[in-house]
């Protein structure tokens, strides 16, 4: 079987075809605005900067450039002389406030390619670079058994233990700039709404 086809299958987890399809396509949504808004709040903490097609996938390998079912994630590039920035966008439910939960694969592949993770509310947002990686696969019980995640191996951190390694510096938490959060007020509609195939997670 071809690696490409493997990946396929393991992305898909439980869904069909048509459901992968769906869910996909939804996410990518998301996740441009997300993007697009990311780069917004940036630019208004006095880092000018572009974002591109460029990330890591589920397998934890490094994506170059725009995927055929455009799933990768940003790259954000400074225009001010900073290093590049690349981004995983990590969506979760709005209502969900007690606990979040990481994918082994992308924590790994995010940290062996010093990219960060993003997990953007409605109000502000978290990011996570290496410092966090490594604490949550140190410190996080690896599982299986999450509900709409396909059997794939996550970690899952209580609110209170994100809070506490903000307090460390070990995460980054911002609130959204008044620009950044007017662009993703305007984009509510589609950042809030629900998965529509109901099937497994991304």
């Amino acid at each position: 079987m071809l690696m490409e086809d493997r990946c396929l299958i393991m992305r898909m987890d439980n869904r069909n075809e048509e459901e992968f399809s769906e869910d996909i396509s939804q996410f990518s949504l998301k996740e441009f605005y997300w993007g697009i808004g990311f780069r917004y709040d940036l630019c208004e903490r006095g880092m000018p900067c572009q974002v591109l097609e460029h990330g890591v996938d589920n397998t934890g390998q490094l994506i170059r450039g725009r995927l055929p079912n455009y799933n990768a994630d940003k790259r954000y590039v400074f225009t001010n002389g900073m290093k590049t920035m690349d981004i995983e966008i990590k969506t979760i439910p709005e209502e969900c406030t007690g606990f979040f939960t990481f994918k082994v694969s992308a924590i790994k592949g995010c940290y062996r390619h010093k990219a960060k993770i993003l997990v953007p509310m409605m109000e502000d947002y978290h990011l996570l670079g290496n410092k966090a990686f490594f604490w949550l696969l140190e410190n996080c019980e690896v599982r299986t058994d999450y509900k709409g995640w396909g059997g794939k191996a996550c970690v899952r951190v209580d609110a209170w233990q994100m809070r506490c390694l903000v307090r460390e510096g070990v995460v980054s938490y911002k609130k959204w700039k008044p620009k950044a959060k007017s662009f993703i007020n305007s984009m509510s509609q589609i950042l809030l709404e629900e998965r529509r195939s109901g099937a497994g997670a991304r």
